[in-house]
């Protein structure tokens, strides 16, 4: 889900993101000025993922309808589909690595084909090679029931 967020544009990073007061004016100034990155942002559901507890990002966007602050090692694919765009602080990248990042890498599509290639070679090498003698076909003659008499 990240990968595709990332790859439809609707992620954006931010170095550091800090209020001196909690007031929703903050968060609306904030999110305005991400309208030139994320377009429709202030009015699509956004999602404002944060490293740790920051009290004063929660309460600026808490009266906000569209707008959810997650702690970064809350990630759910259920929030990532509900929340159209995200917008991630730069430590929160880091922990986000730390606890979803143990998972493996698909293979790439080229990697795989040439897997396949290789262990088809492998297995036509090391198959027996047997030379099949054609088999003549007989005609199928039918006998009838008197024929079938006189041979018994």
């Amino acid at each position: 889900m990240l990968s595709s967020k990332v790859k439809d544009g609707k992620i954006a990073v931010v170095d550091a993101l800090a209020f001196k007061e909690p007031k929703t004016k903050y968060m609306t100034e904030v999110l305005r000025a991400f309208t030139g990155i994320l377009p429709e942002v202030s009015t699509r559901k956004t999602l404002i993922v944060v490293p740790d507890t920051n009290t004063n990002i929660i309460f600026a966007a808490r009266n906000l309808q569209k707008t959810k602050v997650m702690r970064a090692d809350s990630l759910n694919v259920n929030d990532l589909l509900t929340y159209r765009y995200m917008i991630l602080l730069k430590e929160s990248i880091e922990v986000i690595e730390k606890v979803y990042g143990g998972m493996k890498k698909p293979a790439a599509h080229e990697e795989v084909k040439a897997a396949k290639r290789v262990s088809a070679q492998k297995a036509v090498k090391a198959a027996p090679i047997k030379k099949m003698k054609k088999q003549e076909k007989k005609p199928v003659v039918k006998k009838t029931k008197k024929e079938v008499k006189k041979k018994a």
